[in-house]
């Protein structure tokens, strides 16, 4: 918590920083199987499997403990066109993933064997939800997430609302945020591993151009809404992303900047400037050297490394390629940190995943 005060304390500072241009080729190697465009990803909470969702139907995941990073499993949903998200839960036992046709599924992930194998035969579909609209028609959902403790996930979408469920072996509750004008875009909930009670606090955006902080606990009357906006006026962000201590909150914007907020006092927020477009994702690491990292990736073809503290860029990756990569890639979607500080992954718009090491950097 200390640590926590003194990163708020800091931000309250300065509120835009110069981006210190550090040029760096990381080595990255694709990893190919999808048929259409990657839209997410992340890494087990272990670090040894990726997940990556698709406009293919499909979920594939991804032994990042074998050479070459194999894929070992496919998860179809042939009820959609598209899953938009995916997440693991906080011990890495279950993976929720959601559809454009309002479907959120919850997927059991398969253990290892002696050898290290993954018994693929073992994942299996634990439960599905389904996203309905007042009308009770189903609606898009664009992400969905698992909170960091209690049988929580939340999804939000086309219809202005984010949906969370509490499920259990013979129950599930449904609660409903209201207050976005337009699709939510994305949503987040803030780390409380230590917290014995079902509260929550989950940050959202949306083409309403408003980042929201919600605060409540699931099935109270007490729920409290702050939107969030600088002097600069509303931006649209496309995504959000907390710091793992819950002291940070990264929005990243359509303008290619990102707005660092202190959830602790919610005032002015530092903003890094050096994307030259549309920043669609964002991504925090502790790493091992006691050192808070933000990975950013835009539409300008770039994933940028920042200090998030003092606003320091500490590496620019020029555009993504391997091998046989697609030299004309015009979109990267996600990028996500490994949690062990090994392994940056990127999504981008020629329907592959790209893996960079970048351990021992930071």
């Amino acid at each position: 918590m200390v640590t926590a005060l003194l990163r708020c304390t800091e931000l309250g500072r300065f509120c835009t920083f110069p981006s210190a241009i550090a040029m760096s080729e990381l080595t990255w190697t694709a990893l190919r199987g999808h048929s259409e465009w990657i839209e997410n990803c992340c890494f087990a909470p272990d670090g040894r499997l990726l997940a990556t969702s698709s406009g293919d139907e499909t979920v594939r995941l991804w032994d990042l403990t074998k050479p070459g990073y194999p894929a070992v499993a496919v998860l179809s949903h042939p009820d959609s066109y598209a899953v938009w998200s995916c997440d693991f839960n906080r011990d890495g036992g279950l993976l929720c993933t959601c559809t454009d046709t309002g479907g959120v599924h919850v997927w059991k992930m398969p253990k290892r064997d002696r050898e290290g194998n993954l018994k693929t035969s073992e994942g299996h579909l634990v439960r599905s939800f389904c996203s309905k609209d007042a009308h009770g028609f189903p609606t898009s959902l664009y992400r969905c997430r698992f909170s960091p403790c209690f049988n929580y996930l939340a999804a939000c979408g086309v219809d202005r609302t984010i949906k969370i469920w509490c499920w259990r072996e013979y129950d599930v509750f449904q609660a409903t945020l209201v207050g976005h004008k337009n699709s939510v875009e994305d949503l987040a909930f803030a780390p409380d591993p230590d917290s014995h009670l079902p509260n929550f606090q989950i940050a959202s955006c949306s083409r309403d151009r408003t980042t929201r902080l919600w605060t409540g606990r699931v099935g109270g009357n007490d729920l409290q809404c702050k939107i969030l906006q600088g002097q600069g006026g509303p931006k649209w962000a496309l995504a959000v992303s907390f710091s793992p201590d819950g002291s940070l909150l990264a929005t990243c914007c359509s303008d290619g900047t990102v707005q660092i907020w202190c959830t602790r006092t919610l005032t002015e927020p530092r903003v890094l400037t050096g994307h030259t477009s549309t920043v669609w994702s964002g991504s925090f690491l502790h790493t091992a050297a006691d050192r808070l990292v933000l990975a950013t990736c835009s539409s300008d073809r770039t994933v940028r490394l920042w200090d998030p503290v003092s606003g320091k860029q500490l590496l620019q990756a020029g555009r993504v390629m391997s091998g046989g990569a697609d030299p004309n890639i015009e979109e990267l979607f996600c990028c996500r940190l490994s949690p062990d500080g090994r392994l940056l992954a990127c999504c981008a718009n020629d329907n592959n995943v790209y893996l960079a090491s970048i351990d021992g950097k930071f």
